[in-house]
Formats: structure tokens, C-alpha cells, sequence
């Protein structure tokens, strides 16, 4: 309470004080002229603009000399005191190191000058940044839309696909279920027949059975007989096996499906504006190390090597992406290179680029001998390549749930690129 009516107290005290040529209230003090001025009589009074003007709370006695009561103009350098000019000139400071106040204000004044333009400069700056990010980030929201967009309508037609396929599967399983069904129906009134045939064979000859004249049984049975053996070699003859269901067909027509929705991918890809492809990577079968052991394809099978194994197609355009399932084992390297070397080390030199799993639990991306590390949690079982050409970037992800970035090279590819594996110790790379 006491300091809230103290600053109400130097707040009226400031207000008191009346300008020397009207009865307003002045706004300024004219150190020189001991004035107090509105802000009307500021400009006729200070025509040359050479007075001392401050603020209202400003003590005058804090600007005086105490011992001449004159302005205080210098710095002494001797005693670091400000002094008027008659303790420079007359006093006891005659003779020291002084400096005008006022062209040390001055420097002072221009010093601020230039950091209040850098700071100007740097809230541009700050400000401009700010209005790229918010732009970047109304870009990202939109794309991410957009992207939403693409990828539902991607799956849309896809599940459609699927809904195809699916139903000329099950239309192929009716359709063997009908003709079943139409020969079994076709052989029930068929055996109906025929039973009804033996049941009246069977009644004429119990009927017959009954006659207790030998005569007639001697003259009419063997017709009887003939008759019904006639009529059982028929139905032996007659039968007919009934197929059931085609499941190797089925299998076939499933397969069939499959390969069509695959192939369909891209396309569906494209149509939708994304470009991945998924690339097809021919390994060689039957390459030999010196010592004879065979190599195998890099496709779920135990490999041996000290050599580069290559893709046998190159790429020179478009987007690709594949997946591998690393072993544990140190060391292998994974990645692209222009040259089909077989004793080279992936990433030794400039035409290659490679992850590097080199010890346990130590990852590094390696070009021209120069690894950079790259963290990890724990051990990647499995590794995503994307490759975009055209773009200079080739990306390792860890497939983990949700996948992980781990490190994007980027680079202008000049040549054709061959995806590149290479183990030093025995374990598993496995395409999937």
C-alpha cells in the first residue's frame, strides 16, 4: 500500500509542474534553461536543437556540479566523475583526461543506432522464417490431404480388385458346384428309373414264383432269366462316376488372381500419382568362391561371402524399393553401386553407397571410405531401400512398427546402379 502511494505521489509531483510559457502541463525539462516545456512550446524554444532535453523526473541537482552548481558536461577519466567546465577549467580537475558527455552520448547513441538496426534486421529475419514455416506447414496439412486422398482412393480400387477377383474365384467354385450338382440330379432320375425297372423285374418274377406249374415254370423262366440278367449287365455298363470339385483348378484361377492384382499394382500406383515401383532383383545362382564353396541367391539361403553380390538388372530411372531381412552376424553391406566389381568393398570408393553393419550393434552409411554412424535402438532385423533416381535419394528404413528413418543419402546418380550385397561372415540376407 505504501509503495502504490508512493509512485501516485511522484506520479502527481510529475504532473504538478507547469510549462514556463503557458499553464499547461509540461512534458519535457530543458536542463540548460532550468525550463519545463509542453509539448506546444518544445520546438520554438529549442530552434537550434542544441539544449539538453530529459524527462520530467529527472533531478535537476543530479545534473549539476555540487561545488559550482553549473551543468555537468565532462567525463574525467583521471577520477571517472562527471564535471563542469569550471572543474576542468579552474577546479581540481584541471588538467586531467576529460571528455565531452555529450559526444560520448553520442558514440553511445550511435552504437544503439546500429543495434536496434540489427535487431530490426533480425526480427525480419525471425519473421520471415516464421512466415515460411506457417507456409510450410499449410503445404504439409494440404499434402498430407491430398496424400490422404490418393491413398484411399488407391486402396479403394484395390479392394475393388480384390472384390473382382474374389468373385470369379467364388464364381468359378459355384459354377463347379451347379455342374455337380446338375450331374448329380441327372444320375438320381436316372438310378430312379432304373429302380423302378428292377422293382417290377423283382415283382414279375415273385409274381411268376408263385405259378406251382412245372410246365410253365420250365417254359417261361428261362425268358425271366434272361430278362433280369439282361437288365443288370445294362446298369453295370450304365453307371457313370460323378465328378466332384476341380480344387486344382480353384488353385489355379487363385494364382491366376494374385498375379493379376500384383501386376495391377503399379499401375494402380501410378494412377494415383505414386511412382514407387517395386524392383524384381535377379541374383546369380551359380557363382563359386575360390575355395569352392557355392554362394547360393541371396534368398533365404546361408551365403559364405567376400564378394559383391549384384542385382543382374541396373537402374537408370523411376523410383524403387525393396526389403531384407539382415542377420546378425558382422559384417554385411547393403546398397547400390555403378560398377559390378566382385572384389571390391561396398562403399570404399566413390562409386558406391552402402549401410554397414560392422560390429555389434554398430551401424554406418559408407561412401568413399568415410562412414557415418547411425543410431540405432537395438538390431535391425529388417531393412527397407528406397531409391529414387531421377531425385538423388537413396533412404534406409528400419521395418519396425511404426518404420523408422535411419538416413537418406542424397546424391546426383550420373550412372546406372546396381543394387549390391556383400557379408564377411557367415550368416543370412533374405530378400523378401
Amino acid at each position: 500500500m505504501a509503495a502504490a502511494n508512493f509512485g501516485e505521489s511522484l506520479k502527481s509531483n510529475q504532473n504538478s509542474h507547469r510549462c514556463r510559457y503557458c499553464t499547461a502541463f509540461a512534458k519535457i525539462l530543458c536542463l540548460d534553461c532550468e525550463a519545463y516545456l509542453c509539448l506546444g512550446h518544445l520546438e520554438p524554444h529549442n530552434l537550434a536543437g542544441q539544449h539538453i532535453l530529459t524527462e520530467l523526473s529527472t533531478n535537476l541537482q543530479t545534473r549539476k556540479c555540487a561545488t559550482h552548481q553549473r551543468l555537468l558536461k565532462y567525463n574525467c577519466f583521471v577520477d571517472n566523475v562527471y564535471v563542469c567546465e569550471l572543474c576542468v577549467l579552474l577546479g581540481i580537475h584541471k588538467g586531467h583526461n576529460v571528455e565531452l558527455i555529450s559526444d560520448k552520448s553520442k558514440a553511445l547513441k550511435s552504437s544503439l543506432e546500429e543495434l536496434v538496426e540489427k535487431l530490426i534486421k533480425q526480427t525480419a529475419q525471425i519473421e520471415q522464417s516464421t512466415d515460411k514455416i506457417s507456409a510450410r506447414r499449410d503445404e504439409t496439412h494440404e499434402r498430407a490431404t491430398v496424400l490422404i486422398n490418393q491413398v484411399t482412393a488407391m486402396f479403394m480400387d484395390l479392394q475393388k480388385e480384390l472384390e473382382n477377383e474374389e468373385k470369379k474365384i467364388k464364381d468359378e467354385i459355384s459354377k463347379q458346384v451347379d455342374e455337380v450338382d446338375l450331374q448329380m440330379s441327372t444320375f438320381f432320375l436316372k438310378k430312379k428309373g432304373e429302380l423302378l425297372n428292377l422293382n417290377a423285374q423283382v415283382a414279375e418274377i415273385e409274381s411268376f414264383q408263385n405259378s406251382t406249374d412245372p410246365i410253365t415254370i420250365l417254359e417261361k423262366g428261362p425268358n425271366f432269366i434272361n430278362k433280369a440278367n439282361k437288365v443288370i449287365i445294362s446298369e453295370m455298363e450304365g453307371n457313370v462316376e460323378v465328378t466332384g470339385l476341380n480344387e486344382l483348378l480353384v488353385s489355379v484361377n487363385l494364382e491366376s488372381s494374385l498375379l493379376r492384382l500384383v501386376k495391377s499394382i503399379p499401375q494402380l500406383q501410378k494412377k494415383h500419382g505414386f511412382q514407387v515401383q517395386n524392383q524384381m532383383l535377379t541374383m546369380p545362382t551359380n557363382a563359386t568362391k575360390n575355395n569352392g564353396d557355392q554362394l547360393g541367391n541371396l534368398l533365404n539361403t546361408s551365403v559364405n561371402l567376400n564378394k559383391v553380390i549384384y542385382s543382374s538388372t541396373a537402374i537408370s530411372s523411376g523410383q524403387h524399393y525393396l526389403e531384407v531381412d539382415t542377420s546378425d552376424f558382422p559384417s554385411w553391406n547393403i546398397g547400390v553401386s555403378y560398377s559390378r566389381d566382385e572384389d571390391c568393398v561396398l562403399g570404399d570408393k566413390t562409386d558406391s553407397w552402402c549401410l554397414r553393419y560392422y560390429k555389434m550393434g554398430k551401424y554406418a552409411v559408407v561412401h568413399n571410405g568415410v562412414k557415418t554412424l547411425v543410431s540405432t535402438v537395438s538390431l535391425i532385423k529388417a531393412l527397407g531401400i528406397f531409391l529414387d533416381y531421377e531425385g538423388g535419394n537413396l533412404c534406409f528404413l528400419e521395418l519396425v512398427n511404426p518404420i523408422k528413418h535411419l538416413y537418406t543419402i542424397s546424391v546426383r546418380f550420373d550412372y546406372p546402379l546396381y543394387i549390391a550385397f556383400s557379408m564377411s561372415e557367415r550368416g543370412i540376407l533374405s530378400l523378401r
